[in-house]
């Protein structure tokens, strides 16, 4: 896949915590070097919200994707939005406190999108699903359904 095409391709990364009932959407930029980054808005939904509630955030976060030049060299991981965003105190209690999801388009149209999250920290083993970018409520549920096997370990 060329570069136009991946720079077309939408990302958007999540951050569920138990600890805190919320899950952190984080939309990302693009730059010219081929490096996906966190915007500096970050969306908090309650992890009781319903599934359309949450799936209608997810894609308005999707849609915010967008092509934005930055030197990324100089960037201090204390300024990572998404920590900034946390109620963590520290960047090891975020990556204790906060299971990481990643939302990525599969094709330029970004029509289809696979929801990916990772149950274990430090494993190679991730969940994954696929689901219609139209299909919020799905997108909500998935969400919800994976987070809760991040929590609790049942792979369900």
């Amino acid at each position: 896949m060329s570069i136009d095409n991946l720079s077309k391709i939408k990302m958007v990364a999540l951050y569920g915590s138990e600890k805190y009932c919320h899950i952190l959407v984080a939309p990302y930029y693009y730059n010219e070097a081929g490096i996906y980054y966190e915007q500096e808005i970050i969306q908090i939904i309650e992890t009781n919200s319903d599934e359309i509630n949450i799936g209608d955030q997810v894609i308005n976060c999707l849609e915010m994707f967008q092509f934005k030049e930055k030197n990324l060299r100089d960037n201090k991981e204390s300024e990572w939005p998404a920590f900034r965003a946390s109620k963590s105190k520290s960047l090891r209690s975020f990556q204790e406190d906060y299971y990481y999801f990643s939302i990525t388009g599969l094709t330029p149209d970004n029509n289809t999108l696979r929801i990916e999250a990772l149950p274990y920290k430090g494993s190679d083993i991730r969940l994954s699903a696929l689901v219609s970018k139209n299909n919020h409520t799905e997108i909500g549920s998935l969400i919800k359904r994976m987070l809760n096997m991040c929590q609790t370990g049942e792979i369900r």
